[in-house]
Protein backbone atom coordinates (compact mmCIF):
# COMPACT_ATOMS: atom_id res chain seq x y z
CA UNK A 1 0.00 0.00 0.00
CA UNK A 2 1.27 3.15 -1.15
CA UNK A 3 0.15 6.49 -0.14
CA UNK A 4 0.37 10.63 -1.14
CA UNK A 5 -1.36 13.58 0.56
CA UNK A 6 -1.94 16.60 -1.85
CA UNK A 7 -2.44 20.16 -0.07
CA UNK A 8 -1.41 22.03 -3.01
CA UNK A 9 -3.07 22.13 -6.26
CA UNK A 10 -0.29 23.69 -7.90
CA UNK A 11 2.22 20.78 -7.73
CA UNK A 12 -0.86 18.06 -7.95
CA UNK A 13 -0.25 16.93 -11.35
CA UNK A 14 3.74 16.21 -10.99
CA UNK A 15 3.04 14.65 -8.03
CA UNK A 16 0.11 12.57 -9.48
CA UNK A 17 2.42 11.51 -12.15
CA UNK A 18 5.56 10.59 -10.19
CA UNK A 19 3.29 8.15 -7.82
CA UNK A 20 1.64 6.76 -10.60
CA UNK A 21 5.01 5.97 -12.43
CA UNK A 22 6.44 5.01 -9.11
CA UNK A 23 3.58 2.83 -8.27
CA UNK A 24 3.85 1.14 -12.34
CA UNK A 25 7.57 0.21 -11.69
CA UNK A 26 7.06 -1.03 -8.02
CA UNK A 27 4.15 -3.51 -8.57
CA UNK A 28 5.42 -4.34 -12.42
CA UNK A 29 2.02 -2.89 -13.53
CA UNK A 30 1.99 -3.04 -17.59
CA UNK A 31 2.70 0.62 -18.63
CA UNK A 32 -0.25 0.03 -21.02
CA UNK A 33 -2.00 1.52 -18.15
CA UNK A 34 -0.17 4.51 -17.18
CA UNK A 35 -1.67 6.99 -19.21
CA UNK A 36 -5.13 6.17 -18.05
CA UNK A 37 -4.26 5.75 -14.32
CA UNK A 38 -2.95 9.13 -14.29
CA UNK A 39 -5.89 10.77 -16.32
CA UNK A 40 -8.23 9.32 -14.56
CA UNK A 41 -6.60 10.14 -11.00
CA UNK A 42 -5.92 13.53 -11.79
CA UNK A 43 -9.62 14.56 -12.99
CA UNK A 44 -10.91 13.07 -9.42
CA UNK A 45 -8.65 15.09 -7.94
CA UNK A 46 -9.10 18.01 -10.02
CA UNK A 47 -13.44 17.98 -9.21
CA UNK A 48 -12.04 17.63 -5.85
CA UNK A 49 -9.72 20.52 -5.21
CA UNK A 50 -12.26 22.68 -6.52
CA UNK A 51 -14.07 22.70 -3.54
CA UNK A 52 -10.91 21.43 -1.13
CA UNK A 53 -7.46 21.87 -0.69
CA UNK A 54 -6.61 18.75 0.24
CA UNK A 55 -6.75 15.13 -0.32
CA UNK A 56 -5.34 11.94 0.58
CA UNK A 57 -4.41 8.93 -2.25
CA UNK A 58 -3.91 5.60 -0.91
CA UNK A 59 -2.82 2.87 -3.91
CA UNK A 60 -3.86 -0.99 -2.98
CA UNK A 61 -3.30 -3.71 -5.14
CA UNK A 62 -5.24 -6.99 -4.83
CA UNK A 63 -4.85 -10.41 -6.81
CA UNK A 64 -5.88 -8.98 -10.75
CA UNK A 65 -6.85 -5.57 -9.90
CA UNK A 66 -5.29 -2.35 -8.29
CA UNK A 67 -7.08 0.40 -6.57
CA UNK A 68 -7.06 4.27 -5.74
CA UNK A 69 -8.82 5.57 -2.94
CA UNK A 70 -9.58 9.13 -2.85
CA UNK A 71 -10.40 9.72 1.27
CA UNK A 72 -9.17 12.40 4.39
CA UNK A 73 -10.97 15.52 2.23
CA UNK A 74 -9.84 18.66 4.36
CA UNK A 75 -13.03 20.11 4.40
CA UNK A 76 -16.65 18.70 3.71
CA UNK A 77 -16.74 18.00 0.35
CA UNK A 78 -20.45 17.18 -1.92
CA UNK A 79 -19.72 13.63 -3.10
CA UNK A 80 -22.99 13.60 -4.74
CA UNK A 81 -21.10 15.58 -7.12
CA UNK A 82 -19.44 12.28 -8.58
CA UNK A 83 -22.91 10.48 -8.81
CA UNK A 84 -24.57 11.78 -11.67
CA UNK A 85 -22.27 10.68 -14.43
CA UNK A 86 -24.37 8.51 -16.44
CA UNK A 87 -26.61 11.73 -17.31
CA UNK A 88 -23.66 13.12 -19.65
CA UNK A 89 -25.32 15.05 -22.69
CA UNK A 90 -27.52 17.53 -21.42
CA UNK A 91 -28.30 21.02 -22.69
CA UNK A 92 -25.70 22.66 -20.58
CA UNK A 93 -22.41 19.97 -20.46
CA UNK A 94 -20.33 20.84 -17.36
CA UNK A 95 -16.91 20.05 -17.39
CA UNK A 96 -17.42 18.34 -14.19
CA UNK A 97 -19.86 15.75 -16.59
CA UNK A 98 -17.14 15.39 -18.74
CA UNK A 99 -14.58 14.74 -16.56
CA UNK A 100 -17.10 11.75 -14.73
CA UNK A 101 -17.57 10.63 -18.12
CA UNK A 102 -13.90 10.25 -18.95
CA UNK A 103 -13.42 8.78 -15.34
CA UNK A 104 -15.79 6.41 -15.89
CA UNK A 105 -14.49 5.43 -19.81
CA UNK A 106 -10.85 5.27 -18.42
CA UNK A 107 -11.18 2.96 -14.97
CA UNK A 108 -13.13 -0.11 -14.75
CA UNK A 109 -14.88 0.44 -11.27
CA UNK A 110 -16.08 4.04 -9.47
CA UNK A 111 -17.36 3.29 -6.04
CA UNK A 112 -18.32 6.50 -4.17
CA UNK A 113 -18.68 5.56 -0.84
CA UNK A 114 -20.44 8.92 0.74
CA UNK A 115 -20.82 7.49 4.65
CA UNK A 116 -17.26 6.49 4.16
CA UNK A 117 -16.38 9.61 2.71
CA UNK A 118 -14.02 8.20 0.25
CA UNK A 119 -13.81 7.45 -3.87
CA UNK A 120 -12.15 4.39 -5.08
CA UNK A 121 -11.28 3.90 -8.89
CA UNK A 122 -10.39 0.10 -9.77
CA UNK A 123 -8.90 -0.93 -12.35
CA UNK A 124 -8.53 -4.52 -13.36
CA UNK A 125 -4.64 -6.14 -14.45
CA UNK A 126 -5.12 -8.57 -16.81
CA UNK A 127 -4.01 -7.03 -19.60
CA UNK A 128 -6.94 -5.27 -22.51
CA UNK A 129 -9.09 -8.52 -22.23
CA UNK A 130 -12.40 -9.24 -23.49
CA UNK A 131 -14.02 -7.88 -20.48
CA UNK A 132 -12.13 -4.50 -20.05
CA UNK A 133 -12.12 -4.28 -23.84
CA UNK A 134 -16.35 -5.31 -23.54
CA UNK A 135 -17.05 -2.73 -20.54
CA UNK A 136 -15.67 0.22 -22.26
CA UNK A 137 -17.05 -0.92 -25.47
CA UNK A 138 -20.77 -0.81 -24.21
CA UNK A 139 -19.87 2.46 -22.15
CA UNK A 140 -18.71 4.23 -25.45
CA UNK A 141 -21.54 2.69 -27.21
CA UNK A 142 -24.12 4.26 -24.74
CA UNK A 143 -22.85 7.82 -24.47
CA UNK A 144 -22.57 7.78 -28.49
CA UNK A 145 -25.89 6.49 -28.58
CA UNK A 146 -27.59 9.19 -26.79
CA UNK A 147 -29.87 11.83 -28.34
CA UNK A 148 -28.41 15.13 -28.15
CA UNK A 149 -30.62 18.39 -27.30
CA UNK A 150 -30.11 21.13 -29.41
CA UNK A 151 -31.94 24.30 -29.85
Amino acid sequence: MSTIVLKNSNESLNRIESFVEYICEGFNINETFLGNMIIAVTEVVNIIEAENPGVQITFENEQKKFSFIFSNFSKEIDLALFTDANNVLNEAITDRENSLFMINALCDDLIIDIKGRKIVLTFINEGVDETLSSHRKNYLNNYLNQQLKVN
